[in-house]
């Protein structure tokens, strides 16, 4: 039983270590597609993670992907 939370912990810390080196982040939620307020293109709200916390993307809902996108995409780099 501890051999295998020793590899799961192990896997969990280079996973966390790929992340923070690398500046990626990987999708934990997406909401939408959402309508503004003001009658304009409706948007997807996603959230990530980078290792170190969470951020949010926003971006312009599209249902085929021109001029905007259909789903949240899994994984971004954010140190861009």
């Amino acid at each position: 039983m501890l051999k295998i939370l020793s590899i799961i912990t192990f896997i969990c810390l280079c996973l966390w270590l790929y992340l923070f080196v690398t500046s990626q982040a990987f999708l934990v939620s997406g909401k939408g597609p959402l309508r503004q307020e003001d009658h304009s293109a409706d948007s997807l709200i996603c959230t990530y993670f980078t290792g170190l916390g969470f951020i949010e993307r926003n971006y312009w809902y599209a249902e085929n992907d021109f001029m905007g996108k259909s789903a949240c995409p899994r994984i971004i780099g954010f140190g861009e």
